[in-house]
């Protein structure tokens, strides 16, 4: 994850990440759900 933050920042693009793997959760800026075939944007991942 650290490479993609340095590839958007230097770069000034947008990464895509789909995954199952909710430890990543942390590392996002935006989380959205997709389920049933409906996006939702989940609530704000908590630094811990």
């Amino acid at each position: 994850m650290p490479l993609l933050r340095a590839v958007v920042s230097s770069e000034g693009v947008t990464v895509l990440v789909a995954t199952h793997d909710e430890t990543l959760l942390t590392e996002a800026d935006r989380v959205l759900n997709l389920e049933d075939g409906v996006i939702t944007e989940a609530p704000a991942p908590s630094v811990t």
